[in-house]
């Protein structure tokens, strides 16, 4: 198997991604590393994508270094913000994903503060196919 930097991955991923929504016009970024306040801290995630077939936001972290406890509550936090703060009446809950050289976690956000996390490998296809099946089958 080929280890690939985080940034690599990201790359692999957004191109599947938008190439699978762009020509649909699926999929908007809503921004890059822009803060968000949470409890007086500020969190940055790397990106922020609207997908509109989807009805969801999906925030994306890059990490460089192994993924820990502490990055999956992080995203918890910002899933939580999203939710409250940003999504409107018809939305479906905010997803996030998290991306590191060695695996991908996607978190998904079910309500009640109550969370749903899948790791994945470094396969973006398959990633991407689930991401877009968690929501179309509802």
């Amino acid at each position: 198997m080929t280890n690939y930097g985080a940034g690599e991955l990201l790359n692999g991923f957004i191109e599947i991604f938008l190439s699978s929504n762009e020509k649909s016009g699926n999929i908007g970024l809503s921004s890059i590393k822009r803060g968000i306040r949470i409890d007086g801290i500020y969190y940055y995630p790397s990106l922020v994508f609207y997908h509109i077939a989807l009805r969801c936001m999906l925030v994306v972290n890059v990490k460089k270094s192994k993924i820990v406890d502490y990055d999956i509550e992080k995203m918890k936090k910002i899933l939580n913000y999203y939710y409250y703060n940003e999504k409107s009446g018809c939305d479906n809950p905010p997803m996030g994903l998290i991306i590191s050289s060695k695996k991908t976690i996607l978190v998904s956000y079910k309500g009640n503060n109550e969370f749903l996390l899948e790791e994945n490998g470094n396969d973006n296809k398959l990633l991407v196919t689930n991401i877009e099946n968690k929501y179309l089958k509802m």
